[in-house]
């Protein structure tokens, strides 16, 4: 393996929060699902046209549900000998801005391929390209992503055990690779610069040798070519929920304030359009004083007023999902009242089906300090929780088809069920106050830091990740400031498993 070690510091680079687009156009997913079956496979991404994919050796759509890692169908290769492969028409100019991903359920302990047209020895040529692993973390510490002559790996070795599915991505931009496993980024650099014409067609599951000790055994799911480096988010959206769901954008917002100025509250989440939170008025403003801060250098402040409705409205938030998070630290600054943290409660009267509010109470005299209405349903914290301290709390709720769950602090505190199905409001939600308004009894007052709204119900553990590291961890953004490092997520397993617990 006489290749060139490019980047030895797991997640330095620079991030775009934009997705950069390629020149030309390379769609191919196949998710193997019905009507898919024996050697015929669909390509799901037309816009470009239908790729057609060709079956090697023994490999073939395998029907048996408990093998998929999304949906009830995957592709299984079922012996480690020479070209058991998948050839994956129309990808052979992939432009200047790419990512390759697929789900993989390895079998064995070997150096293999997934996506490859590397010739298997010696120096890689620059038009080659190849995506490979290792799970005993033996070679090039486990990852390798080859291309424009070179290769990029982590500086340490990554190690996981065979026999679950996994996710495993690679991105290129203009030269900049990075590799990404279970959605977390593990190595990147530069290599090169330009456009990328491989010799051939991609191959999945060998290179364009003849030695067997490359080849992909086991199944695999989701297999992406697409024509953009995809963000960082987009990439662990995927690996959580599917190809399919990341690709539906409306992923959701992330307002930390890092870098904001004035209004409104920029969203860093970007993958799903620019959702920027709009500020009502000037008492509410962006806090630059990083003693304010939970997290990063600025906050948002709430100013001491409850003359009127003092909000910030999300864009494109009335259709909230089957499943959806709601987060943020709160900072009370002494008021210790009811308060409304966001939703689009009417103010008055029974919460209805089309209202949803997360409202707490640091004293934890009403609802127990913390409820969260949804489907005109309230769940509230189990018992009275207390912390009226003027600190920075973290509050949280998750929705899963009806299943709701309280936190304080990254600890459940409460559950219940609240209907089912998908939610959908009636306005857009509002941080700050309900709809209502006018009262002032529900005002925020403080300083709020790191809201988060996500179209997916967090886990248990994320949601202790999130309320220990904070967002810019959790999704692996930069300090706007450095621009070139990244606050590495590792979620050791931590993360939502996929279908079937195959994680």
């Amino acid at each position: 393996m006489n290749r060139l070690l490019v980047c030895t510091c797991v997640g330095v680079g620079v991030l775009a929060l934009a997705a950069g687009s390629a020149a030309g156009a390379v769609q191919v997913f196949y998710t193997f699902e019905p009507p898919d079956s024996g050697t015929t496979a669909t390509d799901r991404l037309t816009g470009d046209g239908a790729q057609p994919i060709t079956f090697g050796g023994a490999t073939s759509v395998d029907p048996a549900a408990a093998n998929a890692a999304f949906g009830t169908q995957s592709v299984n290769f079922p012996d480690a000998v020479p070209f058991d492969r998948l050839t994956l028409g129309g990808t052979q100019s992939l432009g200047s801005a790419f990512t390759i991903a697929a789900m993989i359920d390895p079998a064995d302990n070997k150096w293999t391929r997934t996506f490859s047209t590397y010739a298997g020895s010696g120096s890689p040529a620059a038009n080659a390209v190849a995506l490979s692993f290792r799970p005993s973390g033996a070679t090039a510490n486990g990852l390798a992503f080859t291309f424009n002559g070179a290769y990029i790996s982590p500086a340490s070795p990554h190690t996981f055990t065979p026999g679950s599915y996994h996710h495993i991505a690679a991105t290129y931009d203009n030269g900049l690779g990075k590799i990404y496993f279970d959605g977390a980024e593990k190595a990147s650099g530069t290599i090169g610069s330009g456009a990328i014409t491989m010799p051939q067609d991609f191959f999945f599951g060998e290179d364009i040798g003849g030695s067997v000790n490359e080849q992909f055994f086991g199944n695999a799911d989701d297999i992406l070519v697409y024509n953009e480096a995809m963000a960082p988010e987009q990439i662990w959206a995927m690996s959580r929920a599917g190809v399919q769901e990341a690709l539906k954008g409306h992923i959701g917002v992330l307002y930390n304030a890092e870098g904001d100025s004035g209004s409104p509250a920029r969203d860093k989440l970007l993958s799903d359009a620019a959702q920027h939170g709009t500020f009502s008025d000037g008492f509410i403003s962006i806090d630059t004083n990083p003693a304010n801060a939970r997290f990063g250098q600025q906050s948002i402040g709430f100013a001491n007023d409850t003359s009127a409705l003092h909000t910030i409205e999300i864009p494109d938030s009335t259709y909230l999902g089957p499943e959806f998070t709601l987060a943020a630290f709160v900072e009370d600054a002494g008021h210790h009242n009811w308060t409304r943290l966001v939703g689009n409660y009417r103010g008055s009267g029974s919460a209805v089906g089309d209202e949803v509010a997360l409202s707490f109470d640091p004293s934890g005299t009403v609802r127990n300090g913390l409820n969260f209405g949804v489907n005109g349903v309230n769940v509230q914290a189990a018992s009275a929780l207390s912390f009226a301290d003027s600190q920075y709390h973290h509050l949280a709720a998750t929705y899963s088809d009806g299943q709701v769950v309280v936190y304080l602090d990254g600890d459940p505190v409460g559950s219940g069920t609240a209907g089912s199905g998908p939610v959908t409001v009636w306005t857009n939600l509002l941080i700050g106050e309900d709809t209502g308004g006018g009262t002032g009894q529900e005002q925020l007052r403080g300083n709020l830091d790191d809201f988060v709204f996500l179209r997916r119900a967090l886990s248990d553990d994320e949601i202790a990740f999130l309320a220990a590291r904070g967002a810019d961890a959790f999704f692996q953004i930069p300090e706007p400031a450095s621009g070139v490092v990244f606050l590495v997520l590792v979620l050791l397993g931590l993360a939502g498993s996929a279908r079937r617990g195959k994680r």
